[in-house]
């Protein structure tokens, strides 16, 4: 996927999916590599894919084998249109102090909870093996659910066997954030808040970090683990 485009912008964003037909359009396209049929099996002609009415799913002209552009992606089983999803990635790549499942439950227009899971798996994205690596020591005042204090254990983060030196405020701008976008963040979920945060200091282009949210999310589950 490319990452050339500049000053990506929420009028390119519904430029490019103005309707969910054109959203799972460009998925399939985006992973059309990635679907056989019996036909392409046998050797016997390439796939005829076709969208069938109603359903997100492609099928082959020729033999009838359907194929889901959303299987084992963060959006399979989901009822949820896709053109939601990737706003909801659009607001992750374009917003400084975080995303909380507040703002994406009143803009989205779902409910609390499928806002909270949409958030949750979307955040996931930033977590790799070889993701770079921000090491923070947090101290929590459970009585008032506020982080009371950061402290650096590393004052670099690695990448590509390069080191970047965190600015001087992205600490005080990560407790804020944290207090003030997300009021609490459960211990349990922590390590992907800071990763986001990680990911974000070292890319102030959007539009790079849409399209990795968007790769990203295309790729089955089980390899993103």
């Amino acid at each position: 996927m490319s990452y050339c485009m500049k000053n990506f912008s929420l009028s390119t964003f519904r430029s490019m999916f103005p309707t969910d037909d054109a959203a799972l359009a460009y998925i399939f396209e985006s992973r059309i590599h990635e679907f056989t049929c019996k036909c392409s099996e046998r050797g016997l002609s390439a796939p005829v894919w076709v969208r069938k009415t109603g359903r997100k799913v492609y099928s082959c002209k020729r033999c009838g084998t359907q194929v889901s552009p959303l299987a084992g992606t963060i959006m399979h089983g989901s009822s949820t249109p896709v053109t939601l999803w990737l706003y909801a990635m659009f607001k992750f790549s374009t917003s400084k102090n975080g995303v909380s499942a507040k703002e994406l439950q009143r803009e989205l227009g779902v409910t609390y909870k499928c806002a909270w899971r949409m958030g949750n798996k979307i955040r996931s994205l930033f977590l790799t093996p070889n993701n770079d690596v921000l090491s923070v020591k947090v101290l929590y005042d459970y009585k008032s659910s506020k982080i009371t204090s950061l402290k650096r254990d590393y004052i670099a983060i690695e990448s590509l066997n390069k080191k970047k030196a965190i600015p001087n405020n992205y600490f005080g701008q990560l407790k804020r954030s944290l207090d003030g976008t997300f009021h609490y963040v459960s211990p349990k979920y922590l390590d992907s808040y800071l990763q986001e945060f990680a990911f974000k200091v070292q890319r102030s282009d959007t539009s790079e970090t849409f399209y990795y949210l968007l790769e990203k999310a295309l790729i089955p589950v089980m390899v993103n683990a």
